[in-house]
């Protein structure tokens, strides 16, 4: 899918997806040809993982990435926050189903 339908799939702004891409919380894009990208399902799983975080467990990107990363610390909302994250990192390996 392009970008676009990226877009109206998620409810998230271009430059918010752009902003996940370049803070590395979702798998990079199929470049079908120079300046247009392919998107997948990997994609959505991600963007809707990471608005929850952001919006229910009032994560800032940087924690999430944090989290990602591996360092250890308290995770704000605790088990679903954890859910919720390995959600995302499945979305980000590309996996059919949470690890």
């Amino acid at each position: 899918m392009k970008m676009r339908e990226l877009e109206q799939r998620t409810g998230a702004r271009r430059e918010a997806i752009r902003v996940y891409f370049r803070k590395g919380l979702l798998p990079p894009a199929t470049l079908i040809k120079p300046n247009v990208a392919e998107y997948g399902e990997e994609h959505v799983r991600g963007i809707l993982t990471i608005r929850r975080l952001l919006s229910d467990q009032r994560l800032s990107l940087d924690e999430i990435k944090q989290a990602l990363n591996g360092h250890s610390g308290p995770v704000p909302g605790g088990a679903t926050t954890l859910w919720q994250l390995d959600e995302l990192v499945a979305a980000r390996l590309g996996a059919d189903q949470t690890l």
